[in-house]
């Protein structure tokens, strides 16, 4: 349960710092890992 919670804070950190196309793609690739992870231990 706990994860989700540090999941959302680093999707708040990273999504509030995401001004460039180089972070926001980084951001994407990471956001779709963590989601399959999560998927996965569900």
């Amino acid at each position: 349960m706990y994860k989700t919670y540090i999941y959302i804070y680093i999707y708040i950190y990273i999504y509030s710092k995401g001004t460039s196309n180089i972070i926001n793609y980084i951001w994407r690739f990471v956001d779709y890992y963590l989601k399959y992870l999560i998927f996965l231990r569900s």
